[in-house]
């Protein structure tokens, strides 16, 4: 009988103290005394400015005319076709280059080059270079 009386307080014991620590456990999850403070994120704008213009080093090849008339001919069918075409100036062959566009990777150079060379111009090709 006193056993059972002992084993009777040690479980009230042991309920009043797991209940406290349940509390405990309750207000550290929901009610937090000091908060860590709200993270700010500051954005380099020059950083961004950066991104926003990515290096096109890949460029798909219209063709090189060696007359600078031809090429701008070339050159105003392209945009009016709805490419982000360029010319760039003479190079050192004589040749004025004409491009369908550039592209920053070369899978996307390539995925156009395949679109490119199924309806328009078979011997499109890549031009890899920082123009």
């Amino acid at each position: 009988m006193y056993q059972n009386q002992i084993n009777t307080k040690t479980l009230i014991v042991e309920s009043a103290v797991q209940k406290k620590v349940q509390n405990k456990i309750q207000e550290a999850t929901f009610f937090i005394q000091n908060p860590l403070p709200a993270v700010t994120l500051s954005v380099d704008s020059a950083k961004v400015a950066i991104e926003e213009t990515k290096v096109m080093s890949y460029h798909i090849m219209a063709g090189a005319y060696r007359s600078e008339q031809n090429a701008r001919k070339a050159y105003n069918q392209l945009i009016k076709d709805g490419y982000e075409a360029r010319m760039l100036p003479e190079n050192k062959h004589g040749l004025f280059p004409v491009l369908y566009g550039s592209y920053a990777t070369m899978q996307e150079a390539q995925k156009a080059q395949k679109e490119i060379q199924r309806g328009e111009n078979p011997e499109a090709w890549i031009l890899v270079e920082n123009l």
